[in-house]
């Protein structure tokens, strides 16, 4: 178990191991109620402290581009950088973005900022038909 964290880093609850949680969850912690009634949502996870820190507005979970490991395209792989829809997370619509190569990572710039954690996938698609995936670094 561990310390729950505002923005400021004030303690305001408990959860059961920082490395159980993503960005953008809101469940599975407790807070005090010290800051708000309304739901936290996770926007930082640090396994060394063991803490998770919380914000009442799910925008602070959000991010306007991310990292991609071991990408696996679906047929040939395209001339990046390239348009096209993308999910981060299996409830949320695909969103657009600007998918471009970056070293040995994808690079994928939300048109507007989306939850995305690491270790979770990211799946591209062009129009319904789904290009290919891989997982998210950063």
């Amino acid at each position: 178990a561990g310390d729950v964290l505002d923005a400021a880093g004030a303690v305001i609850g408990r959860h059961e191991g920082a490395a159980l949680y993503t960005i953008g969850q809101r469940h599975g912690f407790t807070t005090d109620g010290s800051t708000s009634s309304a739901p936290h949502f996770i926007t930082a996870m640090d396994t060394q402290s063991n803490t998770v820190t919380v914000s009442a507005n799910r925008g602070d979970a959000a991010r306007l581009s991310v990292l991609v490991q071991d990408m696996h395209w679906i047929g040939e792989t395209p001339k990046l950088p390239a348009r096209f829809q993308v999910q981060t997370r299996y409830h949320e619509p695909p969103t657009h973005a600007l998918v471009s190569a970056e070293g040995a990572h994808i690079k994928c710039s939300f048109e507007s900022a989306r939850i995305a954690s690491p270790g979770q996938s990211l799946v591209a698609y062009d129009e319904d038909v789904c290009i290919g995936g891989g997982i998210i670094e950063r």
